[in-house]
């Protein structure tokens, strides 16, 4: 090898360590903003919020899988259930979201009545007495000395029956009701499950507080409407490991095989996970000619991934890329690569 040559490979070394030494900063510094963001993120709270039509927007913040799990333990709700059914659908729990309606109850005293219904039978005047000279018993059923009391529930099944409250009539009263409305609370809990592919799933659970119990009761219908992502540019750094083939243009046309390694810096896509990409963008990095035997540099404007075209394969991509090596001898490759 002649000296020049010498030259040239010390050089490409040292480029291939300068990038690859660029490439591990710009990746140490991606994490630690990351943990910043992350700290951030964590000691962050949005207020929970009334908006127009009786919407609610959920006090939001983040919490670590021991916080879930104390949340999902506070509120006896059975975490581990679902989380073997979402392990079933590759997917995990992402969060949990409890929303609680209060009605403060009531009492009322000596109330009026809101309306009559008029009697088919109406009874003897209470000055009159029936022709054989007996009068009627004008308070057969002890109305007019004891006030009746009725309790009411709310059906939601034949064997739940949630007290709702109470109400008292006193037949000798000008207003003669009294109504009591007990206090409840109703509780609607959702764990929201993620999967791969970045689909949510919501398991929910609603219970009733009142009297100082908690009655759970059943759910008639969920349903869960998740607008279909869709894909965008995201600055989205990945390491390919890539395989080539085609020709090196000088100093005469001549087929070139070169594996290599690079960074690409934006994607685009539904997510930033690899099954989502649909296009890398914008690599660079270095590479071995098999043929001519040297290190090269090499530039790829994007690369497709496959498997939006084929279902069964979710990473690998191709695409085309120029190199130049350390002669300054140039090649345009067809590539395979597959993310890291």
């Amino acid at each position: 090898m002649s000296k020049m040559a010498k030259i040239w490979v010390i050089i490409g070394v040292v480029a291939g360590l300068l990038l690859f030494g660029t490439a591990g900063v710009i990746f140490w510094k991606i994490q630690q903003d990351a943990n910043e963001r992350q700290k951030a993120l964590e000691q962050n709270i949005t207020e929970m919020k009334q908006l127009q039509d009786g919407i609610v927007r959920s006090q939001a913040q983040y919490g670590t899988k021991e916080d879930l799990e104390k949340i999902a333990k506070s509120l006896d709700l059975n975490l581990e259930a679902i989380k073997k059914d979402l392990d079933s659908l590759h997917a995990e729990v992402k969060g949990i979201n409890v929303i609680i309606a209060s009605t403060p109850g009531y009492n009322g005293s000596g109330l009026p009545s809101t309306g009559t219904i008029p009697r088919k039978d109406p009874p003897i005047e209470p000055t009159e007495c029936l022709p054989d000279g007996t009068c009627p018993n004008l308070d057969k059923y002890g109305y007019m000395t004891n006030a009746q009391r009725m309790a009411l529930f709310e059906p939601f099944t034949s064997a739940l029956n949630i007290p709702f409250g109470e109400t008292v009539f006193k037949a000798w009263q000008k207003d003669p009701w009294d109504v009591k409305v007990f206090p409840r609370n109703y509780n609607v809990t959702t764990v929201i499950g993620q999967d791969e592919d970045g689909k949510h799933y919501t398991y929910n659970k609603f219970t009733i507080e009142t009297e100082g119990k908690t009655y759970e009761v059943p759910i008639s219908k969920a349903n869960f409407v998740e607008k279909f992502p869709d894909p965008s540019f995201h600055i989205n750094p990945k390491v390919h490991l890539t395989v080539g083939g085609g020709i090196i243009t000088n100093p005469v046309p001549s087929p070139e095989f070169t594996p290599s390694l690079q960074l690409f810096v934006f994607s685009y896509g539904k997510t930033k996970t690899t099954v989502d990409t649909q296009w890398s963008l914008l690599g660079i990095g270095v590479g071995f000619e098999t043929q001519q035997v040297l290190p090269a540099l090499i530039v790829s404007p994007a690369k497709y991934n496959l498997g939006n075209a084929i279902p069964v394969i979710e990473n690998l991509h191709i695409g085309p890329s120029v190199s130049v090596d350390i002669k300054g001898q140039f090649s345009v490759l067809g590539e395979l690569s597959v993310a890291l």
